[in-house]
């Protein structure tokens, strides 16, 4: 939460559900590359889809893409630092201000 949001304002949180829906996201693709190899190799496939672990792989990525580009981890507006703007890769405030 403390990378989002203007400098000079509070921090913008990140909607509960956001790692929830990493979490279906990858198991979509873990079950898209399932179903391909069960019918390459006609067996089935076990797949453990971690929310901490898909968080943490967020987490992970921005202290990574920070290392390798200089890029500093602090608030710099509704996109992450870094995020090159990308739509909609953002937060916004809602209009009620929660």
């Amino acid at each position: 939460m403390s990378i989002n949001g203007n400098p000079d304002e509070e921090p913008l949180s990140v909607g509960y559900g956001t790692g929830a829906i990493k979490q279906g996201l990858s198991a979509v693709g873990a079950a898209l590359v399932a179903l391909l190899e069960r019918r390459e190799r006609d067996e089935g496939e076990f797949i453990d889809i971690s929310e901490a672990q898909v968080v943490a792989a967020m987490i992970r990525n921005y202290v990574s893409s920070t290392a390798g580009t200089g890029i500093e981890l602090v608030r710099s507006g509704t996109r992450a630092p870094g995020s090159s703007g990308r739509y909609p890769h953002a937060t916004f405030p809602c209009k009620d201000g929660a």
